[in-house]
Formats: structure tokens, sequence, C-alpha cells
């Protein structure tokens, strides 16, 4: 589907496309009103790959690591975790939905933010999560080492425990030496040493303290290398909750509008593919089985100053004038005079307008152009420029092999205009004509032989079975079409009335004139073919 049938269904059906868009808006609207407020709290943690000194088991790049933390943080076991520690009757899935992990572009920090319209329950969800994180993490250290530090442990156990077994010893041996020292105050008293008392218990009491020493700080240093090998670091914890600004709230009524737009021009396509009256120039090409070969603009002079259309043309439409007037020449005989006959596609197309901008445009190149009036049914031609003619009538009756004395005496159908080598032939009293139909051939043949060029303006096409008798005959046939919706009913009938004489025809799109809202019953130009004025105009 083109882009020009699309904005020309737009601008026909541009009611459709503003009430869908009303529509959408308003929807948007209220759904933004009925929209619960939610708030949001953020925890942020950076995520570093251990090193290899620190944790061999940990060997990829820190970009991959970053990516297993995320997948960790998103997983459904730490979303268990985190429902079992908040409560409140949450579920692993809850808490999926309420919190949006990602990573933060260009950087090792992971973005925890939770959104719920409970306040505290973000904080609580937020805070949560970074707990049970850094829990797993170091459960997972642990149970690495569980069995170093279970063995260490017992080691320092059982060092107590001979420790304690010694202690004891040494105490009973000075309990000994004691009982033997005088009461007397005064007295002098000597305790010997440990070591000359018992210098066995003294030295494994020595060994034992050493090995003591020795493996609580092997047992301190496992438990560093498990504080060194989490390499993450909380950078905030789960900040106040405050009123999110929820995106989708905000964007409610833009998504309304935009979807209101769309749904309206698709309807608006719609309308304009299942009507009955064409849209744009693709349309009537199609039915026509013929392109649109000119576009006359609009120009005001050309509707007020009717008198003076001939002579006093707008430069852009002269432009668009000289074209078809090229193109229509090019359907002429070699040797033999050009007629061209222009006709409407329905009532008030503007046909006139166009036959005497051609007339003008050929007149003024130097050709001799007749400009005859044909439209049976409203001869604006002949109220303009040739009102008392004898018209039709005059130009059949005349007879170049009669003596000159009476040729002068014949009235002269040409009627002369401000244009030197134009003149204008109207209609005549239609009373007196007969049967234009029949006159047809003959009529075309006295014109050609009074001018190089001859342009009729025959009015609707369909409005009488004389034009379209005279399409059969004339060089070249214009159609012009109003820029308007047209019945595509009327295309057809008139293609099917051209029938071999389509390669001979010229559409034009001229501008709609404002003629056609008033006259009445001139709903659809079809009903014209068989009104009654028109039959006896061409059966009187």
């Amino acid at each position: 589907m083109e882009l020009s049938f699309v904005v020309t269904a737009v601008r026909r059906y541009w009611w459709i496309t503003l009430i869908c868009i009303v529509v959408g808006t308003m929807a948007g609207l209220n759904l933004r009103g009925e929209a619960v407020e939610e708030y949001s709290s953020t925890s942020l943690i950076l995520v570093s790959a251990p090193t290899a000194s620190a944790a061999n088991t940990f060997s990829s790049g820190g970009d991959r690591y970053v990516q297993g933390e995320l997948s960790v943080l998103q997983s459904t076991s730490l979303a268990e975790s985190v429902a079992t520690d908040v409560g409140q009757g949450l579920t692993a899935d809850d808490v999926v939905e309420l919190v949006e992990i990602s990573q933060i572009i260009s950087t090792d920090v992971i973005n925890i933010t939770v959104t719920t319209p409970d306040p505290a329950l973000a904080e609580d969800i937020a805070e949560s999560y970074v707990d049970e994180y850094f829990d797993a993490l170091r459960a997972q250290v642990n149970d690495a080492q569980a069995d170093d530090i279970e063995q260490l442990t017992a080691q320092l156990e059982g060092i107590e425990r001979d420790l304690g077994a010694v202690d004891d010893d040494i105490q009973e041996v000075f309990e000994d030496v004691l009982s033997s020292v005088p009461t007397d105050p005064n007295a002098n008293v000597f305790v010997p040493d440990l070591s000359q008392l018992r210098p066995d218990l003294e030295t494994r009491r020595v060994i034992l303290s050493a090995e003591y020493e020795r493996v609580a700080i092997a047992l301190d240093q496992l438990e560093l290398d498990s504080r060194l090998r989490i390499t993450s670091r909380l950078v905030q914890e789960a900040s106040p909750a405050v009123l999110a600004d929820t995106a989708s709230g905000a964007m409610l009524p833009a998504a309304g509008l935009l979807a209101g737009t769309m749904i309206g021009v698709a309807l608006a396509v719609m309308a304009a593919a299942a009507s009955r009256k064409s849209v744009d120039a693709r349309q009537v090409a199609e039915v026509l089985d013929r392109p649109i070969v000119a576009e006359l603009p609009r120009a005001r002079s050309l509707r007020t100053a009717r008198r003076s259309m001939i002579d006093a043309v707008p430069v852009n439409v002269a432009r668009a004038v000289e074209e078809l007037a090229v193109l229509a020449e090019t359907h002429a005989r070699p040797g033999e005079s050009f007629s061209v006959l222009v006709v409407g596609a329905e009532r008030a197309a503007g046909s006139t307008t166009l036959a005497a901008l051609l007339a003008g445009r050929y007149a003024t190149h130097g050709s001799q152009t007749l400009l005859v009036d044909v439209d049976v049914r409203d001869s604006e031609l002949t109220r303009l420029f040739a009102v008392g003619s004898p018209g039709l009538r005059g130009l059949l009756a005349l007879d170049d092999e009669q003596p000159t004395s009476k040729r002068a005496k014949r009235i002269d159908p040409f009627t002369s205009t401000s244009i030197p080598g134009l003149s204008v032939v109207g209609i005549g009293d239609s009373t007196r004509l007969g049967s234009l139909r029949r006159e047809a051939p003959a009529l075309v043949e006295a014109a050609s032989r009074h001018a190089h060029v001859v342009v009729y303006d025959g009015g609707p096409l369909l409005d009488a079975a004389s034009t379209v008798q005279m399409a059969q005959l004339v060089d070249a046939v214009v159609l012009a079409v109003p820029m308007r919706r047209i019945y595509t009913k009327t295309l057809r009938a008139i293609g099917a009335q051209l029938g071999d004489r389509r390669a001979q025809v010229l559409p034009v799109f001229v501008p709609a004139s404002r003629r056609r809202a008033t006259d009445q019953g001139l709903g659809d130009p079809l009903v014209a073919v068989d009104e009654p004025q028109v039959e006896l105009v061409e059966r009187v």
C-alpha cells in the first residue's frame, strides 16, 4: 500500500482518526488515574572476580564472573530464601515480580530495585536480598574449607585438653611444695621454680603452648582466606523507599495517543479501501486503466473572473495547462486538424475552465483555434462568450460551395475573443438543434474545416449520449476528475463508455467546484444519465 493512499485516506476520513485519538488519549489518562502509587528501594553491590591467589576456583574473566553472580541474584532459590526471611506470606514468584536486578552499564555494579505499594516491604526485601546473597557466598566458601577448619578445630581442642592436664600436674606439684612451708610470717621461705621441681612438665607445657599457637594461627589464616574469597562488596544498603517514578504510568497517556492514532489510521485506510468512492490518484488510475497525467492547481481568479480566464492565466496554472496541451497534441494525426474533447467525470467538474485554458494555450502558440460548446445540460461557455450566437446550427449550416453573395448573408457563428486566433462557437438555440447525437459526425467535420485545433467543452461525459458520441470522434479526450471523493462506479461507467478509446483519454485532476454542493440530487453523477431533461434536449 502506497504512502500517498494512506495520507489521502486519513485526510478524507480525518474524523475517524480524530475519534480514535481522543478515545485512546482519554483511556490512557483514565488508566493513569487508577494506577496505584508504588515505592521503590535500591541496593547496590560491587561484584569483582577473586584473584587466583585468593581463590583459584574462580578463573574466569571479570565480566563473565559478574554475569554469573547476576544469574545467582536472579535465581529462584535466592528468591525463596528472601521470601522466607521477609515473611508476610510472600512466595518466590511474588519476590521475582517485585524485584528488578540489572547490571549498571560499563560497571561491575549490580542494581537491586524493589518496587511495591508498601514502602516498608520494599526496604525489607532489598535488605534481605543483600543479606541472603552474602550469606550464600560465605556458606559456599565455608563448605569448601569445612574439612580443614574442622580438623584444625579438633587439634586445638586436643591441645587445650593436654594443656589442662599439664596445668593440673603443675598445680599438684606446687601444692606439695607449699604444704611444707613454715607458717611463721617472719620466716624466709624459698619456693623453687617449676624447672627445678618438674622440668619435664615445664618442657611439655612449652611444647603444647607452641603447638596451640601454631594451630590457632593456621585456623585464623584459613578463616582470613575464606573472607578474602568473598570479593563482592556492599556499595549501598537498602535505600529509604521513595515514590517510584513509574514510567508505565507516566507513559500511559502517550501510549493511548499512539495506539489511538495507529487504530485511527488503520480504520481510515480500511474505510477508504471499502468505500464506494475513490480516494486518490492511484485508485482513479486503476479503475480507468489510465494514469493521472496532470493536476490543475487551485486558482481563485479562475472562479471569480470567469470571462477573463482565457487570457489571465496564473503562472502555476499555465505550467500545468502547457504540459496537458503537449500530451494531448501527441494524439494529433499528421496533416489534419486536431480535435480534443474536454469532459468531466461528474457535474461541476471544471470542464469549461479546462477547455477554455487549453484553447487559449493553443491560440497563443499560433494555432487557429475554435472553442466549441457542446454541453447540452449547462452551457456556461455560451453564457460567457457567445450569447445570441447561432451556435452549432449556424456552424452546420455553413457551406463553402455557395456563392459569395449568399455566403455574406449567412449569420456568422464564430464569436471573437481577446486572444487573436481564438473563436468561440456557442451551443445556440437547442430547440432548433435537433439531435446532437446524430449531428455529431457532421459537427466534428464542419468544425475541423475552420480551425487547426478544435476544443470541445462537453460537460459531464455521462450526462448526454451526444457527449459519449463525440468522445468516439475526436483525436483526444481530456477527462477532468475533481480532487475529491468520486464514486468508483462512475469511473467504471466512464471506462466502459470510452471502450477502445481509453488510450486517447488523458485524466486530469482539477480543483473541486463548490457549485456541486448546491446542486439538487447530484449526489451520484450516474443518476444524471437517465434524467428526463437530457432526453428532452437530445430528442427535441
